[in-house]
């Protein structure tokens, strides 16, 4: 078996209720500045890839990005993240009702991921069961127990589960950033809208041929704090 796993667990009373931005502790695996950063590789599976033409022919570099960001963080000591979804109507209340608007789509999926995405022994894999990683699974306090700060995303799809799960990193108080050359959508109107509505809005945005640069600009920014007393 892997030698660490996640599972789409119940929420647990102390997930998700950290208060303000992550404190700057480098205690993660890999060292000095890469031991705060965390990938986050979302539904690389190949429901989503190989079974969906349609985003390998929108993005074609999708697959040889990915692998490069998978070696850069691999060679860096940054650890990699693997999400899966892996939705059904045991765990997954939103599936009927999402179901329901789309019925052409396959909500239920196996959590099969692509070959050139899969993970090495030592690589953390956490399976979801919504768009949001961090929604009812253990993801937030795996982070926080690793000393990550600046939590980088790409993966499947812009528009969804990479939206949401950036998303819900930010609202747990990670510096954030999605990488949209590692990301795929169903067409790049999609792909494109989010990432010019919420870059540098909601999250920042980065790519791998200037990773390293990045994350010295990401760690880098000087947080506002902001305060209620009077």
């Amino acid at each position: 078996g892997r030698m660490q796993e996640g599972s789409a667990a119940a929420a647990t009373a102390g997930a998700g209720d950290g208060h303000g931005p992550v404190e700057l502790a480098a205690t993660g695996s890999g060292s000095g500045k890469y031991g705060r950063v965390c990938v986050l590789v979302v539904d690389v599976q190949r429901d989503f890839y190989s079974a969906n033409p349609s985003i390998a022919v929108a993005f074609p570099e999708f697959k040889a990005n990915v692998t490069q960001l998978l070696a850069c963080s691999r060679e860096l000591g940054i650890d990699v993240v693997h999400v899966r979804a892996i939705y059904s109507e045991d765990i997954s209340p939103w599936l009927a009702f999402w179901q329901s608007m789309n019925p052409e789509k396959k909500g239920a999926v196996t959590e099969t991921a692509e070959p050139f995405a899969e993970a090495l022994d030592n690589e953390y894999i956490l399976r979801k069961p919504a768009f949001d990683a961090f929604l009812n699974t253990e993801l937030d306090e795996h982070l926080k127990s690793k000393g990550k700060q600046l939590v980088l995303v790409c993966g499947l799809i812009t528009s969804a589960c990479v939206l949401m799960t950036a998303s819900g990193a930010v609202m747990r108080g990670y510096r954030t950033s999605i990488l949209p050359d590692c990301c795929g959508d169903r067409n790049h109107e999609r792909h494109n809208n989010i990432v010019n509505m919420y870059g540098n809005y909601l999250f920042g945005v980065g790519s791998v041929a200037d990773l390293e640069k990045h994350i010295d600009y990401m760690l880098g920014l000087e947080l506002v704090p902001t305060s209620t007393k009077k």
